[in-house]
């Protein structure tokens, strides 16, 4: 082992090697720089430039993606799908509690931000997927139609009863 070490020391002291090792190196960053050039634009955003979340682009990039992995299931086939959400996402505000002799008093935590007043917002809830239908070209086989049920009621985190799957006409 000590013997490389002492090789590769050896090599580095020469002259040349160095420009070489500096010329690999601006490559390397170069290649690194372009890189972010040639990507595919297939990153869907489903924010709005102040942070909302756009229902529209949400709801298409749920059901774009539940039908690419609804395709990879064996029978399925070509598909459609559609996504209902219950809601928009909802804004869930920090809350101080004072507690008194015998009564406890909650309140909204404020701040202020740009000379405004605002809530203390914690967290922000994403939609909720209420219902998806699903029509498929393996939608009349029992068996099909059961994976399905159980893929998109996993992957959403709903009941059975809030899918509907039956074969495309």
């Amino acid at each position: 082992m000590k013997n490389y070490l002492d090789i590769i020391v050896a090599k580095l002291k020469e002259k040349n090697t160095s420009k070489i090792l500096v010329a690999i190196g601006i490559f390397g960053m170069l290649l690194v720089l372009l890189s972010g050039m040639f990507t595919s634009g297939e990153e869907k955003s489903v924010t709005s430039e102040n942070g909302e979340i756009n229902l529209t682009a949400y709801k298409k990039n749920i059901e774009d993606e539940l039908s690419d992995m609804l395709s990879e299931i064996d029978g399925v086939g070509r598909n459609r799908v559609m996504v209902t959400l219950s809601s928009g996402e909802e804004y869930i505000f920090a809350e101080e509690t004072k507690t008194g002799n015998s009564a406890m008093q909650k309140s909204y935590v404020i701040v202020e931000k740009n000379g405004e007043k605002q809530a203390l917002v914690s967290r922000v809830d994403s939609p909720k997927v209420s219902g998806v239908i699903i029509v498929c070209e393996g939608g009349g086989n029992a068996v099909v139609r059961e994976e399905v049920y159980k893929a998109v009621s996993t992957v959403l985190g709903i009941p059975l009863g809030d899918i509907y799957v039956t074969k495309i006409s």
